[in-house]
């Protein structure tokens, strides 16, 4: 009889070790919700998590339609599909009902080039202030504090609404930099089409020697402004063109002397080495040291 209930028991334990095992091999899942998914930049961030995330056998999905963000993760709960860990590229602030149901599901949410927020476990990102401050400071020193600046600016997303600030704020201390003006792209559609097409408009309405310079948030429509001065024929203006992120058409035309004059290269790589960092961290019981990390730029000019 002892004999019976030893096998029994200690078959009872085999199976629960067995059990455990099992479900431990299933690879990780991790949610990444991307809704500005059309710029180059956050391709370069979503693929280098997904490529290191494979490296390391997770499971990566990407979502980009904001207003599927609630009814993916309710149906995740339905089919008992959730992530172990969700990562935003977005303002936190545009999702409460998300956030409130992440925490309820107890899943860790992680912000990658987003915003400080209670609803998250860690937030990593280049600082916007310094981008914005080395970029537009490159610009008045270019200009030796004289000329008419256009800015291109994005309200919607928190570290491109940080830059225009704080580029404003650079301009305005400029007693010799005057604001000719600012234009917000059609990020939804096509940054690049809808920045070509008011920069051409700005350049029909202005003769030559009306605008001195262009510092846009990001380099997209930086790229876009450059290809507006050149079909517009207006090279010859002598137009300074900056922008922020460092794609590799950005360093190219920087490299070539084609085009743009600058940009503030952003290290996306140890940026996604970073929120990777934290994931791990936060799934081996580690507490939370900081809620916001910060990874170093690089201003890159022509010289």
């Amino acid at each position: 009889m002892f004999i019976r209930k030893l096998i029994f028991i200690s078959l009872s334990i085999l199976f629960s070790l067995f059990s455990f095992t099992s479900n431990a091999s299933e690879p990780p899942k991790v949610l990444i919700m991307a809704p500005w998914i059309v710029e180059p930049g956050t391709q370069v961030m979503v693929e280098t998590f997904k490529n290191k995330a494979d490296n390391k056998g997770w499971k990566t999905e990407v979502i980009t339609e904001q207003h599927d963000f609630l009814n993916i993760l309710k149906n995740k709960e339905k089919s008992k599909t959730l992530p172990d860990a969700i990562v935003i590229n977005l303002d936190p602030n545009t999702i409460p009902e998300v956030l409130d149901l992440t925490e309820k599901l107890n899943i860790p949410v992680f912000g990658m080039d987003s915003l400080s927020s209670p609803h998250l476990v860690s937030n990593v990102m280049s600082n916007s202030y310094t981008m914005a401050a080395e970029s537009a400071t490159y610009l008045v020193d270019q200009l030796s504090g004289k000329g008419r600046v256009v800015t291109i600016e994005f309200g919607l997303y928190p570290p491109v609404q940080k830059r225009g600030v704080i580029a404003k704020a650079i301009f305005d201390n400029a007693p010799g930099i005057q604001l000719a003006g600012t234009i917000t792209p059609n990020v939804g559609n096509n940054a690049f089409i809808s920045t070509k097409q008011q920069v051409s408009e700005l350049l029909r309405q202005t003769k030559p020697g009306e605008i001195s310079a262009i510092w846009a948030a990001w380099d997209q429509p930086a790229l876009a402004a450059v290809e507006a001065i050149k079909e517009a024929n207006r090279v010859g203006d002598g137009i300074l063109v900056v922008g922020i992120d460092g794609t590799k058409k950005a360093l190219a035309q920087i490299e070539n002397g084609s085009g743009l004059n600058a940009t503030v290269v952003q290290n996306f790589n140890g940026i996604i080495e970073k929120v990777i960092n934290q994931i791990e961290h936060n799934w081996s019981g580690h507490k939370n040291e900081q809620s916001n990390f910060y990874i170093p730029s690089l201003l890159v000019t022509q010289s």
